[in-house]
């Protein structure tokens, strides 16, 4: 397990003992010649990915603390998403999104030949047509993933490791992908603001209809498709998965640029509830903020409600449905407590962050939630009480991207409650930034007890 010891590296005060604040980084990353988008540490190996604005895709060891290999992914575009999967072949792969509307898997083991790298060729490439800067998201590689169906129906992530979501040419739409199958299984599209329900768009006549599903779906590529999305919302800037154990009812959280966060059945694409993130008005004796405004989705359209000003930038959501955060390009960061049965959203705090803007939202295990910041820090906070753990302070220019991996010396047994209460006995956090750099930290010495 990734962990400092694994890195050899030993913390010099005992896990605890470091107040909440700042604290010096293990390590830095150092090859990038431009902004750093995104990086990505590997569940149980010491393995880093990152990928930077001038194109470069990179694979690190961390132990060693250096570069095993570079590739220019995608034509020297710059690169959104980096991230660790299960490969359509079931080996481990690597996910690269860039701006040129594509998103590519590559075989990890080939990545991990320095040589052979420059000329790898990606098993498989996704043509979304995207060209926006909404990162793409899929389920992190995972030894013990359980596959119930192999037959590319599955539309959850808890079940089916093969899947990937991405931005679409549409500007306000996602697209569901199975890895093995060769085109999008599911599209979740805003409904029409002041029409009729959409649950799934015709791609020709963007009219509603379960017929697309069975043959329209790929049918026709980006440029033989023409669909007004701003008819249907504002832009897609962030996603998450939500609700997604493997009992549940997975759902797909969507933050667009008009502020509006969604919520979406996985299987089924139909929009659930709508939120928005600008402050309520006071009624009667309720006070100014203190309610996310929602709308369940039944039989009638999603309302839109009125915006704040403020895109949506990051999202993150627990594996049971019950918190969402939500990061915007304003100063607060929002906490939501969500009750996707009922279709209730319910404010719980607000994060000021020391600068507008929030640029990565990252929560791992349900446990400790990330935040990156345009003020150059990025924030520790444990999940279940939304408590500070620590600020990590080692960047010069605006964060971009981060990821957190955790290691548990846990006790034989846990109850429900344990089970998302303990805090891991020590977890490393990687940071990447606009000043071209990655950060590792030992985010253990700051833990709450």
């Amino acid at each position: 397990m990734l962990s400092p010891e694994t890195l050899g590296l030993v913390a010099q005060e005992p896990l605890g003992a470091a107040p909440v604040g700042r604290h010096a980084p293990l390590f830095t990353l150092r090859g990038h010649s431009a902004a750093v988008q995104c990086v990505a540490l590997h569940r149980s190996r010491d393995l880093a990915l990152s990928g930077d604005a001038e194109g470069s895709l990179r694979l690190w060891q961390l132990r060693q603390r250096r570069e095993l290999a570079c590739l220019v992914a995608h034509g020297g575009e710059a690169l959104l998403q980096a991230r660790f999967l299960r490969a359509p072949d079931g080996a481990e792969g690597v996910l690269s999104q860039g701006r040129d509307g594509k998103v590519k898997i590559w075989l990890l083991e080939t990545l991990l030949d320095g040589a052979a790298a420059a000329a790898a060729a990606p098993l498989r490439e996704l043509d979304t047509g995207a060209q926006h800067f909404c990162k793409a998201l899929c389920a992190d590689w995972q030894e013990d993933t359980i596959e119930r169906e192999a037959d590319g129906n599955d539309c959850h992530p808890g079940r089916n490791p093969f899947l990937v979501v991405t931005p679409s040419f549409e500007l306000s739409t996602a697209l569901l992908w199975d890895l093995r199958a060769p085109r999008p299984v599911q599209r979740y599209v805003p409904p029409v603001t002041g029409g009729a329900t959409v649950d799934l768009q015709d791609f020709s006549s963007g009219t509603a209809g379960r017929e697309a599903l069975d043959g329209e779906v790929g049918e026709k590529s980006p440029a033989e498709v023409s669909v007004d999305s701003n008819k249907t919302g504002g832009m897609l800037m962030a996603m998450a998965f939500a609700n997604h154990r493997f009992d549940g009812d997975a759902m797909l959280l969507t933050g667009h640029e008009d502020g509006i966060l969604r919520w979406f059945d996985m299987r089924t694409a139909r929009c659930c509830m709508a939120v928005t993130t600008a402050e309520k008005q006071p009624r009667g004796n309720a006070s100014a903020g203190s309610m996310a405004r929602a709308e369940a989705h039944t039989d009638e359209a999603v309302d839109e409600l009125p915006m704040g000003k403020q895109p949506i930038l990051a999202v993150a959501a627990d594996e049971r449905g019950g918190q969402c955060a939500v990061g915007t390009a304003g100063a607060d960061v929002l906490i939501m407590r969500t009750d996707l049965k009922k279709f209730r959203a319910k404010e719980r705090r607000r994060i000021r962050m020391g600068k507008a803007g929030c640029g990565c939202a990252v929560l791992c295990d349900d446990r400790v939630l990330a935040l990156g910041g345009w003020d150059a820090r990025v924030r520790l906070f444990r999940w279940q009480d939304v408590s500070e753990i620590c600020v990590l302070d080692g960047h010069s220019d605006s964060i971009y991207g981060a990821s957190v991996r955790c290691q548990y010396r846990l006790r034989p047994s846990f109850t429900a409650d344990e089970e998302h209460s303990v805090l891991p006995s020590d977890f490393i956090c990687a940071s990447a930034s606009k000043d071209g750099r990655i950060v590792i930290w030992d985010a253990s010495l700051g833990r709450v007890p």
